[in-house]
Protein backbone atom coordinates (compact mmCIF):
# COMPACT_ATOMS: atom_id res chain seq x y z
CA UNK A 1 0.00 0.00 0.00
CA UNK A 2 1.58 3.36 -1.50
CA UNK A 3 1.88 6.35 1.48
CA UNK A 4 -1.11 7.98 -0.46
CA UNK A 5 -3.36 4.88 -0.33
CA UNK A 6 -2.68 4.42 3.10
CA UNK A 7 -3.43 8.15 3.97
CA UNK A 8 -6.98 7.55 1.85
CA UNK A 9 -7.35 4.48 3.65
CA UNK A 10 -7.01 6.00 7.58
CA UNK A 11 -9.18 9.51 6.34
CA UNK A 12 -11.81 6.45 5.66
CA UNK A 13 -11.56 4.63 8.78
CA UNK A 14 -11.86 7.92 10.54
CA UNK A 15 -14.51 8.94 8.61
CA UNK A 16 -16.72 5.99 9.36
CA UNK A 17 -15.80 5.69 13.38
CA UNK A 18 -16.99 9.64 13.31
CA UNK A 19 -20.30 8.90 11.71
CA UNK A 20 -21.28 6.43 13.89
CA UNK A 21 -20.05 8.21 17.30
CA UNK A 22 -21.72 11.46 16.26
CA UNK A 23 -25.10 9.46 15.34
CA UNK A 24 -25.53 9.52 18.65
CA UNK A 25 -26.33 12.85 20.53
CA UNK A 26 -28.77 13.80 17.97
CA UNK A 27 -31.02 10.50 19.19
CA UNK A 28 -30.18 11.70 22.76
CA UNK A 29 -33.78 13.00 23.57
CA UNK A 30 -35.13 9.85 21.10
CA UNK A 31 -33.23 7.62 23.28
CA UNK A 32 -34.24 9.17 26.72
CA UNK A 33 -38.37 8.80 25.06
CA UNK A 34 -37.46 4.93 23.85
CA UNK A 35 -36.09 3.79 27.03
CA UNK A 36 -37.57 5.94 29.47
CA UNK A 37 -34.67 7.82 30.87
CA UNK A 38 -34.12 11.05 32.30
CA UNK A 39 -31.50 13.25 31.06
CA UNK A 40 -29.56 12.76 34.38
CA UNK A 41 -29.88 8.63 33.58
CA UNK A 42 -28.92 9.11 30.30
CA UNK A 43 -25.77 10.16 30.82
CA UNK A 44 -24.39 6.39 31.14
CA UNK A 45 -24.90 6.55 27.63
CA UNK A 46 -21.83 9.26 26.65
CA UNK A 47 -20.16 7.57 29.82
CA UNK A 48 -19.96 4.06 29.27
CA UNK A 49 -18.39 4.89 25.87
CA UNK A 50 -16.18 6.96 27.58
CA UNK A 51 -15.16 4.18 29.77
CA UNK A 52 -14.59 1.63 27.28
CA UNK A 53 -12.41 4.30 25.61
CA UNK A 54 -10.68 5.12 28.57
CA UNK A 55 -9.49 1.14 29.44
CA UNK A 56 -8.28 0.60 25.50
CA UNK A 57 -6.19 4.10 25.83
CA UNK A 58 -4.30 2.64 28.59
CA UNK A 59 -3.29 -0.56 27.30
CA UNK A 60 -3.40 0.34 23.53
CA UNK A 61 0.36 1.35 23.31
CA UNK A 62 0.97 -1.95 24.53
CA UNK A 63 -1.23 -4.12 22.18
CA UNK A 64 0.53 -1.71 18.99
CA UNK A 65 4.15 -3.12 20.75
CA UNK A 66 3.08 -6.95 20.75
CA UNK A 67 0.85 -7.15 18.25
CA UNK A 68 1.67 -4.69 15.42
CA UNK A 69 -0.42 -1.58 13.73
CA UNK A 70 -2.46 -3.72 11.32
CA UNK A 71 -4.00 -6.03 14.39
CA UNK A 72 -4.65 -2.92 16.66
CA UNK A 73 -6.41 -1.71 14.11
CA UNK A 74 -8.18 -4.68 13.28
CA UNK A 75 -9.02 -4.77 16.76
CA UNK A 76 -10.79 -1.81 16.67
CA UNK A 77 -12.77 -2.34 14.04
CA UNK A 78 -14.04 -5.87 15.56
CA UNK A 79 -15.40 -3.53 18.38
CA UNK A 80 -16.84 -1.11 16.02
CA UNK A 81 -18.71 -4.33 14.78
CA UNK A 82 -19.55 -5.48 17.36
CA UNK A 83 -20.80 -1.93 19.37
CA UNK A 84 -22.87 -1.37 15.87
CA UNK A 85 -24.77 -4.44 16.23
CA UNK A 86 -25.80 -4.50 19.87
CA UNK A 87 -27.11 -1.04 19.20
CA UNK A 88 -29.23 -2.50 16.17
CA UNK A 89 -30.20 -5.22 18.04
CA UNK A 90 -30.70 -3.03 21.71
CA UNK A 91 -34.15 -3.73 23.13
CA UNK A 92 -33.00 -2.04 26.44
CA UNK A 93 -31.10 0.25 28.36
CA UNK A 94 -28.17 -2.21 29.70
CA UNK A 95 -27.62 -3.87 25.86
CA UNK A 96 -27.91 -0.02 24.88
CA UNK A 97 -25.27 1.07 27.12
CA UNK A 98 -23.21 -1.63 26.21
CA UNK A 99 -22.79 -1.16 22.73
CA UNK A 100 -21.80 2.32 23.69
CA UNK A 101 -18.44 1.01 25.87
CA UNK A 102 -17.67 -1.11 22.90
CA UNK A 103 -17.87 1.83 20.74
CA UNK A 104 -15.72 3.48 22.69
CA UNK A 105 -13.26 0.64 22.58
CA UNK A 106 -13.11 0.86 18.99
CA UNK A 107 -12.90 4.46 19.34
CA UNK A 108 -9.60 4.02 22.00
CA UNK A 109 -8.18 1.55 19.83
CA UNK A 110 -8.89 2.52 15.96
CA UNK A 111 -7.92 6.19 16.39
CA UNK A 112 -4.82 5.00 18.39
CA UNK A 113 -3.69 2.74 15.63
CA UNK A 114 -4.80 5.10 13.09
CA UNK A 115 -2.58 8.39 14.20
CA UNK A 116 0.42 5.86 14.94
CA UNK A 117 0.09 5.01 11.23
CA UNK A 118 -0.62 8.65 9.91
CA UNK A 119 2.95 9.65 12.13
CA UNK A 120 4.74 7.32 9.57
CA UNK A 121 3.51 8.91 6.67
CA UNK A 122 5.83 11.48 5.12
CA UNK A 123 5.69 14.75 6.37
CA UNK A 124 4.00 15.81 3.21
CA UNK A 125 1.12 13.57 3.61
CA UNK A 126 1.06 14.48 7.79
CA UNK A 127 -2.04 16.67 7.24
CA UNK A 128 -3.69 16.78 10.79
CA UNK A 129 -6.06 19.56 9.30
CA UNK A 130 -7.41 17.37 7.72
CA UNK A 131 -7.01 13.91 9.64
CA UNK A 132 -9.24 16.15 12.15
CA UNK A 133 -11.46 17.26 9.56
CA UNK A 134 -12.24 13.97 8.38
CA UNK A 135 -13.92 13.11 11.20
CA UNK A 136 -15.75 16.54 11.37
CA UNK A 137 -17.14 14.94 8.01
CA UNK A 138 -18.35 12.73 10.00
CA UNK A 139 -19.96 14.67 12.52
CA UNK A 140 -21.74 16.64 9.55
CA UNK A 141 -23.10 13.44 8.40
CA UNK A 142 -24.44 11.35 10.84
CA UNK A 143 -26.34 14.52 12.43
CA UNK A 144 -28.21 15.05 8.28
CA UNK A 145 -28.81 11.14 8.15
CA UNK A 146 -30.39 11.21 11.97
CA UNK A 147 -32.26 14.46 11.04
CA UNK A 148 -33.62 12.99 7.83
CA UNK A 149 -34.48 9.65 9.63
CA UNK A 150 -36.57 10.99 12.40
CA UNK A 151 -38.52 13.99 9.96
CA UNK A 152 -40.12 11.03 7.72
CA UNK A 153 -40.53 8.93 10.91
CA UNK A 154 -38.41 6.15 10.33
CA UNK A 155 -36.96 3.59 12.15
CA UNK A 156 -33.56 5.98 13.81
CA UNK A 157 -31.44 2.32 13.78
CA UNK A 158 -31.74 2.29 9.71
CA UNK A 159 -28.72 4.53 9.47
CA UNK A 160 -26.41 2.24 11.94
CA UNK A 161 -27.11 -1.02 9.57
CA UNK A 162 -25.21 0.35 6.76
CA UNK A 163 -22.47 1.29 9.43
CA UNK A 164 -22.12 -2.18 10.25
CA UNK A 165 -22.08 -3.34 6.97
CA UNK A 166 -19.67 -0.72 5.61
CA UNK A 167 -17.67 -1.69 9.21
CA UNK A 168 -17.86 -5.21 8.39
CA UNK A 169 -15.70 -4.66 4.67
CA UNK A 170 -13.07 -3.15 5.79
CA UNK A 171 -12.81 -5.55 8.30
CA UNK A 172 -12.69 -8.47 5.58
CA UNK A 173 -10.12 -5.86 3.89
CA UNK A 174 -7.68 -5.79 5.97
CA UNK A 175 -7.50 -9.59 6.67
CA UNK A 176 -7.93 -10.81 3.60
CA UNK A 177 -5.71 -8.19 1.55
CA UNK A 178 -3.03 -8.04 4.71
CA UNK A 179 -2.51 -4.43 5.24
CA UNK A 180 -1.35 -2.25 6.36
CA UNK A 181 1.99 -2.93 7.18
CA UNK A 182 1.78 -4.81 10.32
CA UNK A 183 4.44 -2.25 12.55
CA UNK A 184 5.77 -3.12 15.52
CA UNK A 185 7.68 -1.17 17.79
CA UNK A 186 9.86 -1.85 20.87
CA UNK A 187 8.14 -2.36 24.54
CA UNK A 188 8.20 0.42 26.66
CA UNK A 189 9.64 -0.19 30.03
CA UNK A 190 7.46 0.73 32.68
CA UNK A 191 10.21 3.15 34.54
CA UNK A 192 10.89 4.42 30.96
CA UNK A 193 6.89 5.38 30.04
CA UNK A 194 6.77 6.69 34.05
CA UNK A 195 10.04 9.01 33.04
CA UNK A 196 8.18 10.44 29.54
CA UNK A 197 4.78 10.91 30.93
CA UNK A 198 6.66 12.66 33.85
CA UNK A 199 7.81 15.26 31.84
CA UNK A 200 6.37 18.94 32.86
CA UNK A 201 5.64 19.62 29.17
CA UNK A 202 3.54 16.19 28.37
CA UNK A 203 2.14 17.15 31.79
CA UNK A 204 0.48 20.11 30.76
CA UNK A 205 -0.53 18.90 27.19
CA UNK A 206 -2.27 15.60 28.49
CA UNK A 207 -4.13 18.98 31.23
CA UNK A 208 -5.31 20.30 27.82
CA UNK A 209 -6.60 17.44 25.82
CA UNK A 210 -8.23 16.36 29.01
CA UNK A 211 -10.52 19.66 29.84
CA UNK A 212 -10.37 20.61 25.97
CA UNK A 213 -12.04 17.34 24.99
CA UNK A 214 -14.47 16.96 27.61
CA UNK A 215 -15.74 20.38 26.88
CA UNK A 216 -15.97 19.59 23.05
CA UNK A 217 -17.95 16.24 23.67
CA UNK A 218 -19.90 18.29 26.23
CA UNK A 219 -21.30 20.67 24.12
CA UNK A 220 -22.10 18.29 21.41
CA UNK A 221 -23.60 15.92 23.41
CA UNK A 222 -25.99 18.18 24.96
CA UNK A 223 -26.76 20.33 22.18
CA UNK A 224 -30.09 18.23 21.38
CA UNK A 225 -31.53 19.02 24.72
CA UNK A 226 -29.95 22.94 24.79
CA UNK A 227 -32.01 24.08 21.63
CA UNK A 228 -35.13 21.36 22.84
CA UNK A 229 -35.47 21.73 26.36
CA UNK A 230 -34.28 25.40 26.60
CA UNK A 231 -34.41 27.41 23.73
CA UNK A 232 -37.53 25.18 22.72
CA UNK A 233 -36.58 23.88 18.63
CA UNK A 234 -38.05 20.70 17.39
CA UNK A 235 -35.97 17.79 17.42
CA UNK A 236 -35.46 17.88 13.31
CA UNK A 237 -34.20 21.28 13.96
CA UNK A 238 -31.91 20.44 16.50
CA UNK A 239 -30.32 17.95 14.74
CA UNK A 240 -29.79 20.38 11.76
CA UNK A 241 -28.12 22.91 14.32
CA UNK A 242 -25.80 20.06 15.25
CA UNK A 243 -24.85 19.72 11.50
CA UNK A 244 -24.46 23.43 11.43
CA UNK A 245 -22.23 23.52 14.08
CA UNK A 246 -19.71 20.20 12.94
CA UNK A 247 -19.64 22.43 9.19
CA UNK A 248 -17.48 25.02 10.65
CA UNK A 249 -16.04 22.61 12.81
CA UNK A 250 -14.90 20.99 10.11
CA UNK A 251 -13.82 24.02 8.37
CA UNK A 252 -12.02 25.06 11.46
CA UNK A 253 -9.70 22.07 11.10
CA UNK A 254 -9.27 22.19 7.20
CA UNK A 255 -7.54 25.65 7.61
CA UNK A 256 -5.83 24.55 10.72
CA UNK A 257 -2.22 23.17 8.64
CA UNK A 258 -2.06 26.40 6.79
CA UNK A 259 -2.61 28.64 10.16
CA UNK A 260 -0.37 26.21 11.84
CA UNK A 261 2.44 27.26 9.83
CA UNK A 262 2.19 30.74 10.72
CA UNK A 263 1.18 30.54 14.87
CA UNK A 264 1.77 27.03 15.91
CA UNK A 265 0.94 26.70 19.33
CA UNK A 266 -0.81 29.80 19.23
CA UNK A 267 -3.87 29.14 17.88
CA UNK A 268 -5.05 27.05 20.95
CA UNK A 269 -4.64 30.32 22.59
CA UNK A 270 -6.48 32.43 20.37
CA UNK A 271 -9.04 30.44 19.74
CA UNK A 272 -10.02 28.81 23.50
CA UNK A 273 -10.33 32.67 24.21
CA UNK A 274 -12.83 33.26 21.25
CA UNK A 275 -14.37 29.80 22.28
CA UNK A 276 -15.16 31.33 25.75
CA UNK A 277 -16.55 34.38 24.57
CA UNK A 278 -18.77 32.87 21.87
CA UNK A 279 -20.22 30.45 24.62
CA UNK A 280 -21.62 33.19 26.45
CA UNK A 281 -22.97 34.34 23.69
CA UNK A 282 -24.77 31.55 23.15
CA UNK A 283 -26.91 31.84 26.29
CA UNK A 284 -27.58 35.44 26.33
CA UNK A 285 -28.80 35.81 21.96
CA UNK A 286 -31.82 34.13 22.52
CA UNK A 287 -33.37 32.97 18.83
CA UNK A 288 -29.93 34.01 17.49
CA UNK A 289 -28.26 31.02 19.46
CA UNK A 290 -27.84 28.65 16.73
CA UNK A 291 -25.55 31.04 15.06
CA UNK A 292 -23.22 31.56 17.77
CA UNK A 293 -23.35 27.54 18.34
CA UNK A 294 -22.25 27.49 14.52
CA UNK A 295 -19.84 29.75 14.88
CA UNK A 296 -18.51 27.56 18.36
CA UNK A 297 -17.87 24.65 15.82
CA UNK A 298 -15.39 26.85 13.64
CA UNK A 299 -13.79 28.39 16.85
CA UNK A 300 -13.21 25.28 18.21
CA UNK A 301 -12.33 23.15 15.09
CA UNK A 302 -8.87 23.64 15.19
CA UNK A 303 -7.53 23.34 18.93
CA UNK A 304 -7.59 19.49 18.85
CA UNK A 305 -5.40 19.41 15.96
CA UNK A 306 -3.10 21.71 16.06
CA UNK A 307 -2.10 20.98 19.72
CA UNK A 308 -1.44 17.35 18.86
CA UNK A 309 0.74 18.53 15.81
CA UNK A 310 2.57 20.73 18.58
CA UNK A 311 2.63 18.08 20.67
CA UNK A 312 3.82 14.98 18.19
CA UNK A 313 6.71 17.14 16.93
CA UNK A 314 8.06 17.00 20.24
CA UNK A 315 8.00 13.48 20.31
CA UNK A 316 10.28 10.36 18.16
CA UNK A 317 7.99 8.49 16.48
CA UNK A 318 8.22 5.54 19.24
CA UNK A 319 7.28 7.91 21.89
CA UNK A 320 4.24 9.19 19.58
CA UNK A 321 2.12 5.43 20.25
CA UNK A 322 2.62 5.82 24.04
CA UNK A 323 1.71 9.36 24.52
CA UNK A 324 -1.40 9.28 21.90
CA UNK A 325 -2.58 6.43 24.15
CA UNK A 326 -2.20 8.84 27.25
CA UNK A 327 -3.76 11.35 25.01
CA UNK A 328 -6.62 9.47 24.33
CA UNK A 329 -7.25 7.97 28.12
CA UNK A 330 -6.74 12.14 28.78
CA UNK A 331 -9.94 12.71 26.58
CA UNK A 332 -11.51 9.73 28.18
CA UNK A 333 -11.04 10.85 31.61
CA UNK A 334 -12.35 14.14 30.64
CA UNK A 335 -15.59 12.98 29.25
CA UNK A 336 -15.82 10.73 31.67
CA UNK A 337 -16.11 13.56 34.41
CA UNK A 338 -17.42 16.64 32.38
CA UNK A 339 -20.16 15.04 30.05
CA UNK A 340 -21.81 13.63 32.80
CA UNK A 341 -21.48 16.31 35.50
CA UNK A 342 -23.43 18.16 32.69
CA UNK A 343 -25.90 16.10 32.05
CA UNK A 344 -26.70 15.95 35.91
CA UNK A 345 -26.53 19.82 36.06
CA UNK A 346 -28.77 18.88 32.84
CA UNK A 347 -31.79 17.94 35.44
CA UNK A 348 -32.05 21.26 37.23
CA UNK A 349 -31.67 23.14 34.16
CA UNK A 350 -29.39 22.57 31.22
CA UNK A 351 -28.18 25.79 31.03
CA UNK A 352 -26.40 25.33 34.25
CA UNK A 353 -24.91 22.35 32.21
CA UNK A 354 -23.35 24.91 29.92
CA UNK A 355 -21.39 27.08 32.31
CA UNK A 356 -18.82 23.74 33.15
CA UNK A 357 -17.11 23.81 29.67
CA UNK A 358 -16.89 27.60 30.16
CA UNK A 359 -14.99 27.14 33.31
CA UNK A 360 -13.37 24.32 31.60
CA UNK A 361 -11.94 26.49 28.90
CA UNK A 362 -10.80 29.02 31.45
CA UNK A 363 -8.37 26.36 32.71
CA UNK A 364 -6.63 25.22 29.01
CA UNK A 365 -6.72 29.55 28.62
CA UNK A 366 -4.18 29.48 31.51
CA UNK A 367 -2.56 26.35 30.58
CA UNK A 368 -1.93 26.49 27.01
CA UNK A 369 -0.97 30.12 27.54
CA UNK A 370 1.86 28.95 30.14
CA UNK A 371 2.77 25.92 27.85
CA UNK A 372 4.25 28.39 25.41
CA UNK A 373 7.18 28.86 27.78
CA UNK A 374 7.75 25.32 28.63
CA UNK A 375 10.56 23.54 26.04
CA UNK A 376 10.19 19.45 26.31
Amino acid sequence: MTQKKLQIFIFINIFLLSIIVNSIPPLMTTLQESFNMSVGISSFIPFSRTVGNMIISFFGAFIIAILGLRSSLVIGVGFEVLGTALFIFSNNAYILILSMFFLGAAMGQSILALISMFDHLDEKYQKYGMFHAFFGFGGISGPLFISYVLKNNMNYKIPFIFYLLISILIEIFMLVKKVPENVKYKAFKLTEAIDILGRKFIIYMLLIFTLYSGTEIGVINWGANLFNDYFHFSKEQASIFISFFWITFTFGRLITDRLYKKLEMKITVLFVLFSIIDLILIFISGKYSPYFFSLLGFLLGPIFPATQKYLNANLSHREVGLISGMVSLSIGIGAAVIVPFMGFLGDYSIIYGYIVPIISMIFVLIISSGILKIKN
